[in-house]
């Protein structure tokens, strides 16, 4: 297995001196397991990944593409309609995302490719393009040696976070979340008073399950990429945003037992040598729970040897 970061920014993408080392694309990863080739998330990093894809020197060799969309959300989603390999008649593309009773994924994703937002409508893509929707807390495989598992995710309109498992490695995808104690998202943004939260016993077995879910994803795993988007002073005053700190991340990995964490969905304004701060004091945190931690950055290519 071989992972592969094209987009690491939360909210929008950025550009600028002071993104260059980390970049400015949001979501989008690469994973690579033998000839089958999976892309988390469609963000703006999808852009320059599918010209790569299309490039004649193209260090992947297959025409079959699956892509795992966390939840729509716009950073997750705007580069979508720029993916090289939609306008490629053999391109055999599968995109899987959340079961939904408000819209179906499809519909969504298509209707970010026509009239008034683009000039190309999804139906005159040549790309031939399958749409399967996913449940929380199931396993299901995609190649005789892949599996893929879903967990839900703490967040605005619900969000699934995935785990890929193979015989050569494994990785566990976790953004966007918050932690699992205080507020409950369902399909709606929860408006935040800054008072203490009493919750009632239903949501309270809900985040306990999310929080096991959440678990189960990362147990053993090679490689967790996890949102880390705010530091502590920050995530006090936004929790209703849905997002985690590397603090709560490392809690998680460690009692996870996973191998290599990887600081991920960063705040659009955090700088290189902003980044470079937290990646290094939360490095030493990290190393006392024998726990690597590396900043997500966009080119960071991941494998069992380059961790050795």
């Amino acid at each position: 297995m071989q992972v592969r970061i094209w987009g690491c920014r939360g909210s929008y993408p950025v550009s600028g001196a002071d993104f260059v080392r980390y970049g400015g694309n949001t979501s989008c990863i690469e994973v690579q397991v033998n000839d089958t080739l999976i892309v988390l998330d469609a963000g703006t990093g999808i852009r320059p990944l599918g010209q790569a894809l299309c490039s004649p020197d193209s260090h992947i060799k297959t025409n079959r593409v699956h892509v795992f969309i966390t939840h729509t959300h716009w950073d997750h989603i705007m580069g979508f309609p720029f993916f090289q390999p939609l306008r490629d008649i053999d391109t055999y593309l599968t995109v899987y995302g959340l079961r939904r009773s408000e819209r179906p994924l499809e519909e969504t994703l298509a209707g970010s490719l026509g009239k008034p937002l683009f000039p190309i409508p999804f139906t005159s893509q040549p790309a031939r393009t399958d749409f399967r929707e996913v449940d929380f807390y199931t396993t299901f495989a995609i190649a005789p040696d892949v599996q893929v598992t879903t967990a839900r995710l703490n967040h605005p309109y619900r969000a699934v976070g995935y785990r890929i498992s193979s015989p050569s490695g494994s990785l566990a995808y976790v953004t966007d979340t918050a932690p699992f104690d205080q507020i409950l998202f369902g399909d709606e943004q929860v408006s935040w008073s800054r008072e203490e939260r009493t919750l009632d016993e239903h949501s309270r077995e809900t985040l306990q399950r999310m929080h096991q879910g959440v678990l189960d994803l990362m147990v053993g795993a090679d490689w967790v990429i996890y949102d880390t988007m705010f530091e502590p002073e920050e995530y006090t005053k936004r929790p209703h945003w849905g997002h985690s700190t590397p603090d709560h991340a490392i809690g998680l990995a460690a009692q996870a037992q996973a191998r290599h964490l990887i600081l991920f969905h960063h705040d659009p304004h955090r700088t290189d040598r902003e980044i470079d701060a937290i990646e290094g004091r939360y490095r030493a945190r990290a190393a006392e729970v024998d726990l690597m931690l590396s900043a997500a950055r966009e080119g960071l290519t991941l494998t069992r040897e380059s961790d050795q």
